[in-house]
């Protein structure tokens, strides 16, 4: 007899990538600058308790024989020497290249984040946050840092070393703090302090550098297959997110579907959430496993309850590691179609009615689905319906998310065939009573993704659906259970007000106000706020200019005066882009043409600005730039920003939202903008609409100037608001405060306008420009939003 030949393996799926940067990194990163930012709050708020333990571990230390400390001091000091670079030359013998320059990356980088903290806390830190981090001896009264430990904890994060390294590099580092600690040579938040720099270097690190991925591909989920008894002929990879999904085949044509749950993977929905989580009440949201042995126990358990409820959803087959980093969830492979690619004829109302009694018998076994969109209900060929297992549903689920789950379901459901089949197909099946509970819950912050994604563009199906219930139920409109801890309305609102009490308080602080007010001109008022009136007339025709759909005029000059506010919480760049954009796409335009509409007119204030300047500065022959260079606090600033923005430049779905917004530019935007470009009279409107900007606020500040008594020239005034409010823009704080204040006075100084003058003309400039039209601003910015207008 002759051996029969297995037949060879077929895999289908898309290349995965040497290196992921793992969501859950991004989580961990915050947390870490949370404990740090704690450590300096505590520093800052509980020094004498703090205090107390220094002394008291000090008072241990003398108890302990100090030969014994010093040695235990020398051996991990030498441990650490011989790890840090064992850990690199390991990595390089084992050619884990990548790996080992991510540690030769992240020691330094930690070495150099510890000194440049000790810097700061023994230079302009405030005494009460320094003090807490001086060691006790020798009482120097130096505050001190632990680069060493700092390093030791980079070096772990980025290495990924095994157990038993994990181990040794712990022992070294507890040995390192305890006996500084009880030799007083260390405080316990220096302590603390540097094992949070060091976890921030090599988390840092990690995710500019990325880490080796553990996905097993198709061929390793095969092996593990193989070692369960099911030999497969083919693996070819699902559509699915956030885990991956595979569908094996053997030779005798049994079908298997596979979930893939990897750490790669695992947070992958915590750091979106976590802005949910703030804005969101009790039980809206579902669960997020964080680790992978929660996430395939979970999964496992809601399969094997489903089932035995009757519930038509995949059978589980059997839940396995595959180690180290992985678990495979095999179910029984259903051939079906989600709803949410179907069409309203391709649902009947027989599959309708399916599908809600898949999800009453799902709520009478006590579970609850956690996340009911489009797509968690599936069609099979014989038109029955099947539920999709849920990655954060509930056993033993309360009534409030089961009440949750049928307000899902209809939202859901009522995208795809509309509200009437919806709610009356439920009613059947649920009952009325059942159906009318959900109705304070048909609200966007209670909805999946996916469901919102599917209501986007659909402005009335929700009312439609609430009228729907209230017909079909014979109920009263109940009140909406409030969800919301807040609106992003209302944390504009109070970080607006908050940021505006501080800011006036800490411009005012030392100013004579007897002094400015008793030689105060109040008459050059009226033309200060009628410049500042003009700058709104001009800002909206500079927009308009460019673009080339109608868009009413009196609702241009309100999103600008509504601008008044938001820049009083935004950079003025970003925050007038945005809301104009909003504005254009309220008008009908699309996103593309919007933003390109949008960065002309910026572009067209860049040129037209920057040769006025200089023009001007020729004319008036005024040397106002003089001592204009922004502050260190400013540049630090606005390095933050630009590093920050290179952060977020790598990361996957930021770098494809930018790739799309391009292309949608390109394909969308550019043909109507160089349609409006080349518009003789839409050219003017957008360049005098800028040049009326700059007349506006030159008159303004020329008349502050005249009213607190002092004399410039018109072309003067003007280069010295130019010229400060170029600064103001490159400084990425609201409204330029700060910046703009300091430059408007330097060049007025250097003018001619006395100093003692300078001061006052500049408040009293920036209270008609910038301070008196938040109130307006604030009213245009609710009133526009009310209305669907922004």
């Amino acid at each position: 007899m002759t051996a029969t030949t297995p037949p060879a393996l077929r895999v289908e799926e898309p290349e995965l990538p040497r290196r992921v940067r793992r969501p859950i990194d991004i989580a961990r990163l915050a947390l870490t600058v949370l404990l740090i930012g704690l450590v300096v709050a505590v520093a800052a708020a509980a020094r004498a308790t703090t205090t107390g333990v220094d002394s008291d571990l000090l008072v241990i230390g003398r108890r302990v024989p100090q030969a014994l400390i010093g040695v235990a001091a020398l051996a991990a000091a030498g441990a650490g020497l011989l790890l840090l670079p064992g850990i690199v030359v390991l990595r390089l013998v084992q050619r884990r290249l990548w790996n080992a320059g991510m540690v030769t990356a992240a020691v330094p980088l930690a070495l150099l984040v510890t000194a440049a903290v000790a810097t700061w806390l023994r230079g302009p830190a405030p005494e009460a946050i320094a003090g807490d981090f001086v060691a006790p001896v020798p009482g120097d009264g130096v505050p001190t840092l632990s680069g060493f430990v700092a390093a030791l904890i980079a070096a772990m994060t980025t290495a990924a070393p095994s157990p038993r390294s994990r181990r040794a590099f712990a022992l070294v580092i507890v040995t390192a703090l305890g006996t500084g600690l009880l030799a007083g040579q260390s405080s316990v938040l220096s302590a603390a302090l540097s094992l949070g720099l060091g976890r921030l270097a090599g988390l840092l690190v990690r995710l500019v550098a990325g880490s080796a991925t553990v996905r097993p591909d198709g061929r390793a989920v095969a092996a593990v297959l193989a070692e369960h008894g099911f030999r497969a002929v083919s693996v070819v990879a699902q559509p699915a997110e956030p885990m991956r999904a595979f569908q094996a085949t053997s030779a005798s044509g049994v079908e298997l579907a596979v979930t893939v749950i990897d750490r790669d993977r695992i947070g992958a929905e915590l750091v979106p959430r976590l802005w949910r989580v703030l804005r969101t009440r009790g039980e809206a949201l579902p669960r997020v496993d964080v680790t992978l042995e929660a996430a395939a126990e979970r999964r496992t358990a809601l399969a094997l309850a489903a089932d035995a409820a009757g519930v038509r959803t995949p059978r589980l087959l059997f839940a396995v590691a595959a180690e180290p980093d992985a678990a495979l969830v095999a179910y029984a492979h259903v051939d079906t179609t989600g709803f949410g690619h179907l069409g309203p004829a391709a649902v009947r109302d027989a599959s309708l009615e399916d599908a809600w009694e898949q999800l009453r018998r799902l709520h009478i076994a006590g579970i609850a689905h956690r996340s009911v969109g489009p797509d968690s209900f599936r069609l099979d060929g014989s038109g029955r319906c099947w539920m999709h297992d849920s990655a954060t549903g509930q056993v033993a689920a309360t009534s409030f998310a089961r009440q949750l789950d049928v307000a899902q379901a209809l939202v859901a459901l009522a995208t795809i065939v509309g509200a009437q089949r919806c709610v009356a197909a439920a009613t059947r099946v649920l009952g009325a009573d059942v159906v009318a509970r959900a109705l304070p819950l048909l609200q966007p912050i209670a909805l999946p993704a996916s469901t919102r994604a599917a209501l986007r563009g659909r402005k009335g199906l929700l009312p439609e659906l609430r009228s729907e219930l209230l017909a079909a139920t014979g109920s009263e409109p109940p009140p909406p259970v409030v969800l919301e801890r807040f609106t992003p309305r209302t944390l504009l609102t109070a970080v607006g007000l908050a940021v505006a009490l501080y800011l006036i308080g800490s411009e005012l602080v030392g100013v004579d106000f007897g002094a400015v007010l008793s030689q105060t001109d109040w008459r050059w008022l009226g033309p200060a706020l009628a410049g500042v009136v003009a700058t709104y007339v001009g800002s909206a025709a500079s927009l308009l200019g460019f673009v080339r759909d109608r868009v009413p005029y009196l609702r241009a000059v309100g999103a600008q005066l509504a601008l008044s506010f938001v820049k009083l919480v935004a950079p003025a760049t970003i925050g007038n882009a945005a809301v104009n954009i909003r504005l254009l796409t309220k008008a009908g335009m699309a996103d593309a043409a919007a933003a390109a509409s949008v960065a002309a007119g910026q572009v067209a204030a860049i040129l037209v600005t920057v040769p006025l300047l200089l023009l001007l500065g020729l004319l008036t022959g005024q040397a106002v730039a003089s001592g204009l260079a922004p502050s260190p606090t400013a540049l630090a600033v606005a390095g933050l920003v630009v590093a920050l923005a290179a952060l977020l430049l790598l990361v996957r779905p930021v770098r494809e939202r930018l790739r799309r917004l391009w292309r949608g530019f390109v394909d969308q935007g550019l043909p109507p903008l160089m349609e409006a470009v080349q518009t003789p009279s839409k050219l003017a409107q957008g360049v005098g609409g800028n040049l009326l900007l700059t007349a506006g606020y030159t008159v303004a500040l020329y008349a502050c100037v005249r009213a607190v008594g002092a004399d410039i020239v018109m072309p003067v005034a003007a280069v010295v608001f130019l010229t400060g409010n170029t600064v103001g823009a490159a400084v990425p704080t609201p409204g330029g405060l700060g910046a703009v204040e300091a430059a408007l006075a330097t060049g007025l100084t250097a003018a001619g306008v006395p100093g003692g003058l300078a001061v006052p003309a500049t408040l009293l400039f920036r209270l008609v420009s910038f301070w008196l039209p938040l109130a307006p601003g604030y009213l245009a910015w609710t009133q526009m939003q009310r209305r669907g207008l922004l």
